[in-house]
């Protein structure tokens, strides 16, 4: 498992106000950066989604060294390479589906309350 930073200019405010849309094929984060300007991460198609209380997270579990700076952490959107969940979700696959999990992404949102992970084939950030 190697962790990235899918885009360093992006970095989310401390306290981003995040709102999660589910829908049967995407997924719409509308969030604040740094400066307090309102972006929306769009992901589609999306293969798999989790929320996780922060409390149950361990920084250890997606420690990327770009992220501690300056004497603090930085919230940034991160890429994990060589997924255990990507190959755990492989293992289930049915043969006939396995294009399926073909070019998707692990991507990691730290956010203040809650850590978001997805499996998709885009993610995409616009300014509102």
């Amino acid at each position: 498992m190697n962790i990235l930073i899918y885009k360093k200019e992006y970095e989310f405010h401390t306290t981003p106000m995040e709102n999660i849309v589910l829908n049967p094929y995407s997924i719409e984060i509308d969030i604040d950066n740094i400066e307090e300007e309102r972006y929306r991460i769009l992901i589609k198609p999306y293969i798999a989604f989790k929320v996780v209380t922060i409390d149950c997270v361990s920084s250890r579990d997606y420690f990327h060294e770009y992220c501690y700076r300056d004497g603090r952490f930085h919230r940034h959107i991160l890429e994990i390479e060589n997924s255990p969940w990507i190959e755990q979700l492989g293992k289930n696959i049915a043969y006939h589906n396995s294009h399926i999990l073909r070019d998707v992404k692990h991507f990691v949102l730290p956010l203040q309350d809650i850590v978001i992970e997805v499996i998709a084939k885009e993610l995409v950030i616009t300014k509102l």
